[in-house]
């Protein structure tokens, strides 16, 4: 993905020595990139580690959206069992020193109901890459320790 969204693009200029606005691209675009590439690896992990997370019946983990794609969930765990719903939904902020804040959460909680199957038992949880939440946020917060799980390491 990586390459595709930056150096095939960027080769041509590489060729001719300018290098350098290849970097500057990929530094001004590196956060919102970020982010996206890592959802589908997040996905992958909770499904995973739902069982640890109190959720055994957790049988697939994506995403959704709308044809406007406002609003986007990020994360949006479904039960084996088509009546019990959506286990969990939540939001990915994979920013370099921040946690989760008091407005994504809100955003989260204005838009997760527009899910088919989220009801008041769906557990919000947020997903960061520093692993905790800004402003005391009500939410139940993972970091990259926790999804680390959901690969165990061979000594």
């Amino acid at each position: 993905r990586f390459s595709l969204s930056f150096l095939r693009r960027g080769l041509p200029l590489v060729e001719r020595g300018r290098g350098d606005l290849v970097l500057l691209a990929i530094e001004r675009s590196w956060g919102p990139w970020r982010g996206q590439a890592i959802e589908p690896v997040i996905r992958d992990a909770l499904l995973s580690i739902a069982p640890d997370l109190g959720f055994p019946e957790v049988a697939a983990v994506g995403g959704w959206w709308n044809r406007r794609n406002t609003p986007q969930i990020d994360i949006v765990a479904k039960n084996d069992d088509r009546r019990s719903g959506i286990a969990f939904a939540g939001s990915v902020k994979w920013h370099e020193s921040r946690g989760f804040g008091l407005r994504e959460y809100k955003d989260l909680v204005r838009d997760v109901h527009h899910v088919p199957g989220v009801n008041d038992q769906t557990t919000l949880l947020a997903v960061t890459r520093t692993g905790t939440t800004d402003d005391e946020v009500p939410i139940r917060c993972l970091g990259p320790t926790d999804l680390l799980t959901a690969w165990p390491r061979e000594d």
